[in-house]
């Protein structure tokens, strides 16, 4: 669904709730129907994937857990556009989104299988200790999408990333600027979140938003804690059901893929595991004729 349908996608959850109301239903039941209203521009089934250093991977076995990350850290500030700025209403008042940038935790994966550019941007040049793990976003969304959380249809979110170049980005503020400042059109807000400069568009972004709608959570039940002065949201996940496969990266020494290979299984990971022949010399064997001439 699309986000800026604010009135479509609000009857879509108003709907939900009544539905869950009348029959006594548990919200866990549709779960799905909820993720459906927070899904921008993508297919859940689609295989995604994201590289990690084997320490951070080792980290996810540990917690049993996945990590959303503050953008306010990132490199490239121009993401977080809208949470940078202020608007000027009529009246002159300022109206601003930069109380949520605090609030704010995401996940970055591609929709790449294979790519040089990633793995090179993505994992250190001084070791090869770091892997590429396969998932969807549906299988994601089971374990980060909480629907014990209040206002759950308000904090997490999954979508494909929009590549603008800088100019249109421009454009695209400055029409019906006031929309985006509106409370009633906080979802257009969000969906700022899923724009990129056309600069990274090798990168076929996919983008899970967790935004904490309070500083801890103020209800029991929510199944994933949050505390908005740390700098990571975690969720819990079953590794086997959500982790599809471990690629290592192409140049990985024998050594090393057998050591990093035989602790992942300590942990009673039973997922696939295989190096990635990006870089793998291919023979072949190329017919020609002998001119008569």
């Amino acid at each position: 669904m699309n986000p800026m349908d604010f009135q479509k996608r609000i009857s879509k959850i108003n709907e939900i709730d009544n539905e869950i109301d009348s029959f006594k239903e548990s919200p866990e039941k549709y779960k799905f129907d909820y993720v459906d209203c927070n899904t921008i521009d993508i297919d859940l089934d689609i295989p995604i994937y994201r590289i990690v250093s084997f320490e951070e991977l080792r980290k996810i076995f540990k917690k049993y857990s996945l990590s959303l990350s503050k953008p306010s850290s990132w490199e490239d500030q121009s993401e977080l556009f809208l949470f940078n700025n202020i608007g000027i209403t009529e009246n002159n008042e300022s109206v601003s989104f930069n109380y949520l940038k605090n609030r704010i935790y995401c996940t970055c994966w591609s929709q790449k299988d294979e790519s040089a550019a990633l793995w090179k941007i993505y994992a250190s040049k001084k070791t090869s200790k770091y892997v590429k793990i396969k998932s969807t976003p549906r299988k994601i969304m089971k374990y980060f999408y909480d629907v014990n959380t209040s206002a759950h249809y308000w904090t997490y979110f999954c979508g494909k990333v929009r590549y603008v170049e800088t100019k249109n980005m421009n454009e695209i503020l400055s029409n019906n600027l006031i929309d985006y400042f509106m409370p009633e059109s906080f979802t257009k807000a969000i969906y700022s979140l899923f724009f990129k400069k056309a600069a990274f568009d090798y990168e076929n972004e996919i983008r899970f938003v967790f935004i904490a709608q309070s500083d801890v959570p103020e209800d029991k039940l929510s199944v994933n804690k949050w505390d908005v002065s740390k700098k990571y949201f975690y969720f819990k996940i079953d590794i086997n059901d959500i982790i599809e496969e471990i690629v290592f990266h192409p140049q990985i020494s024998n050594e090393n893929r057998e050591l990093i290979e035989n602790e992942i299984r300590k942990y009673d990971y039973k997922g696939k595991l295989y190096k990635s022949s990006l870089y793998d010399e291919r023979k072949m064997v190329l017919p020609f004729h002998l001119s008569n001439d």
